[in-house]
């Protein structure tokens, strides 16, 4: 069982993104601010949500030494130009889930593909004690669908649905929970399909995370398989953000001596760094630390990575890290490349079978050598069955996966996933994210390889993403040609 694809509902610039699938390798492509790191906001907000109770809410926006900040509600919720913050809507989050291993009947039709919803809601609650009010960030439902609840009759396609239904007050200045209603064909044999239940029954987060947990009235639910198989898909939808990691743009720079105690320690792995940190204090498997060396030298950087570590008590660990390229040189001492690509190899070449490793521009500090041998890299990890989404501006990269596609064609080979053997056609995608001229909200724009390497199904705004260099190298083209023609004719320009 696997989560394949996501789907945000409201979240930020995005009103609705559509199923993002989620490939073993995807490329995401579009200029500044179009939307792209949205997705990686998304999915880290919920991995950091793992960890809500109900003294933070279901969301948690910040936490100390945590993967991102994400402010408040407000910050997230999407708005569209002229709506003000008194007009939240509910954002959804949406996981589709393969249950080809352990297939979900319902009512005698068996699925092996399942959508799930999770959506909040910021409410405006009255005070029991007082006529203040406060805002709250809630929990409003939880929905499993048939994923062809894409065809279009979205409400016959619902198996299974919880929904927390809010009123403005009598004076229109808070909300009041009225009811909360259960329905879908997955329980219309139940007493609790279609019923409302009273205000006292809502969902709620505690001890779940972010994931609304389920109790109260609907007692009859406990003894049906209904029952498991929400906590089952809870548990893939939580095992899928636990296993997410991310690196962002801005790694760790270089030091020649790196200290590291619990405390940093623990703030490194929350910021997804934890295979560099293995690497630096805690020694790291020597098959990696022997492929580390391996893709030093493909991307041009150096011959061999030398760790030298001390512990002290089992408290702290100092470490210092040298490169040989033909002579020992201390990480401070050479370019910014160097320490800022270890991360990202460290992390690619860690990642297991189920593990989405999220990059943001891996190709920082590196030539357009480095940045063609990262697709090498990348295509040789996939193999273990982890997935990779790279946030990435290199046009260089984009070729190279290309170029690879094609040569497995000619090849006839395959990448071994396990047991089976899948093409790389099959395996590679590229989201082109950008904003419509008429258009101001982002969209999401597939496109394919094709088994000659060649891009389908691309428009005209990714051409254009592309073009610049060719812009310009036309327009020194044609200016050198105007200056030649000058001198031809003796009009000498300086």
């Amino acid at each position: 069982m696997r989560v394949t694809a996501i789907r945000l509902i409201n979240f930020m610039a995005f009103e609705d993104t559509g199923w993002i699938e989620l490939r073993s390798l995807t490329l995401l492509y579009g200029r500044n601010s179009s939307g792209k790191s949205t997705i990686f906001r998304a999915l880290l907000l919920l991995k950091q949500s793992l960890a809500a109770s109900a003294d933070t809410g279901p969301l948690v926006f910040f936490a100390p030494g945590g993967a991102t900040d994400q402010g408040e509600f407000v910050n997230i919720v999407h708005r569209k130009p002229g709506e003000d913050t008194t007009s939240l809507r509910t954002i959804s989050f949406g996981f589709r889930c393969d249950l080809s291993d352990a297939p979900v009947r319902v009512q005698g039709v068996e699925h092996r593909s399942l959508d799930v919803y999770c959506a909040f809601r910021q409410v405006e609650l009255a005070d029991d004690k007082s006529s203040a009010k406060h805002a709250q960030v809630m929990p409003v439902a939880l929905r499993v669908c048939s994923p062809a609840a894409r065809s279009g009759d979205a409400q016959e396609e619902i198996l299974f649905a919880v929904e927390a239904l809010f009123e403005r007050g009598a004076n229109d200045d808070w909300d009041e929970l009225m009811h909360t209603e259960v329905w879908g064909r997955w329980v219309e044999h139940l007493d609790c399909s279609g019923v409302r239940l009273g205000p006292a029954w809502e969902l709620n987060s505690t001890d779940t995370g972010f994931w609304p947990a389920l109790g109260g009235e609907v007692a009859a639910l406990r003894d049906t398989n209904i029952y498991d198989s929400l906590l089952d898909l809870r548990d893939l939808v939580s095992g899928f953000l636990s296993r997410t990691t991310h690196i962002g743009p801005l790694r760790p720079p270089a030091q020649r001596v790196y200290a590291f105690d619990r405390d940093t320690a623990a703030e490194w792995r929350q910021k997804g760094l934890d295979s560099y940190y293995k690497f630096l204090a805690d020694g790291i498997n020597s098959d990696i630390a022997d492929e580390v060396d391996n893709w030093m030298r493909e991307l041009g950087l150096g011959q061999h990575v030398d760790v030298r570590r001390q512990t002290f008590y089992k408290l702290a660990t100092i470490s210092q890290i040298s490169v040989d390229d033909g002579m020992s040189v201390n990480i401070r001492d050479l370019g910014f490349g160097v320490s800022q690509v270890l991360p990202v190899l460290t992390a690619c070449l860690a990642a297991r079978k189920g593990d989405l490793v999220l990059i943001e521009q891996p190709e920082l500090h590196l030539h357009t050598k480095g940045q063609a041998a990262l697709g090498d890299l990348l295509v040789r990890c996939i193999a273990s069955g982890a997935s990779f989404v790279l946030e990435t501006h290199s046009e260089s990269l984009l070729l190279r996966t290309r170029s690879l596609c094609a040569q497995h064609t000619l090849d006839g080979g395959a990448i071994k996933m396990g047991e089976i053997d899948r093409s790389l056609l099959e395996l590679m995608g590229i989201c082109f994210v950008h904003r419509p001229k008429e258009n101001t909200r982002p969209v999401i724009e597939y496109i394919s390889i094709n088994r000659y390497g060649d891009l389908e199904n691309f428009s005209r705004e990714f051409v254009e993403h592309f073009n610049q260099a060719y812009k310009d190298l036309r327009e020194l083209n044609k200016v050198s040609a105007q200056i030649r023609s000058r001198e031809v004719k003796g009009v000498r320009s300086d």
